[in-house]
């Protein structure tokens, strides 16, 4: 399976709770939108192979510093979520493949250094 959509679907909220539900599956892109996630679990870097992750319409308010791990991620949809200046990694320039990357409407006031690559 190389996709997976989850989103306002109650059911499942205890299932995403870790991302290494996932790792089974052997998808290379997620997409958990609108799921009142608060945090990035760390086992996100349990999935190596992740090129996609969308976790747009929910409530994290950083990004955590195991993500910055995933060198082969190349989109990354965090728009519509909490997060701040200070909620992005100063290593988020390791992520050297990375082509897009959403974080529209979060409460970013400026545009930190770690983002002018």
């Amino acid at each position: 399976m190389s996709k997976v959509f989850i989103s306002q679907n109650e059911q499942c909220s205890t299932w995403i709770s870790s991302f290494g539900s996932f790792y089974g599956l052997g998808s290379n892109e997620i997409f958990l939108t609108d799921k009142n996630i608060q945090e990035i679990h760390p086992s996100i870097v349990s999935m190596k192979n992740l090129t996609c992750l969308i976790l747009e319409n929910n409530q994290i308010k950083y990004i955590p510093e195991e993500l910055c791990l995933m060198t082969q991620l190349k989109k990354l949809g965090l728009h519509c979520n909490l997060i701040s200046c200070e909620g992005i990694p100063e290593n988020i320039s390791n992520l050297t493949q990375l082509t897009e990357l959403y974080l529209s409407n979060n409460q970013i006031k400026y545009i930190p250094e770690e983002l002018c690559l």
